[in-house]
């Protein structure tokens, strides 16, 4: 597989081993089909392709979710406010703030794509 571009067979590949990960196929088992099915393909490469794969629509997901929940606790504060329930109101706050927070050490795209060049660096 090449480090700068994904060829449409390339892309097939990756799309074929996501399935058999999100079907729960072991590693194992995984690396045998690749070798079986395209024995010039390195398994392991195409494995963490996919895993990464994985990973970015989990983190595209992530940042959707955090702001449905950044802009609903918004409305939620709002409308305490407008009620006068100001105990829930500074809940809603600090719950803003902890959403704006960065989610630090906990990037599983960042693992993933170092998962990924150690695989490359080992081969």
């Amino acid at each position: 597989m090449s480090d700068t571009t994904t060829t449409t067979s390339d892309t097939v590949k990756i799309e074929k081993v996501t399935a058999w990960i999100l079907q729960s196929g072991a590693e194992a088992d995984i690396l045998d089909a690749v070798a079986t099915l395209w024995p010039s393909d390195d398994a392991p490469s195409l494995i963490a392709a996919a895993v990464m794969k994985i990973a970015e629509t989990a983190d595209a997901q992530r940042e959707w979710i955090r702001a449905w929940c950044l802009e609903s606790t918004r409305l939620t504060y709002a409308k305490m406010i407008e009620i006068g329930d100001f105990t829930n109101a500074l809940r809603a706050i600090k719950q803003i703030d902890e959403l704006s927070q960065p989610l630090i050490g906990n990037d599983p795209l960042e693992r993933a794509r170092g998962q990924l060049q150690n695989r490359k660096a080992a081969i």
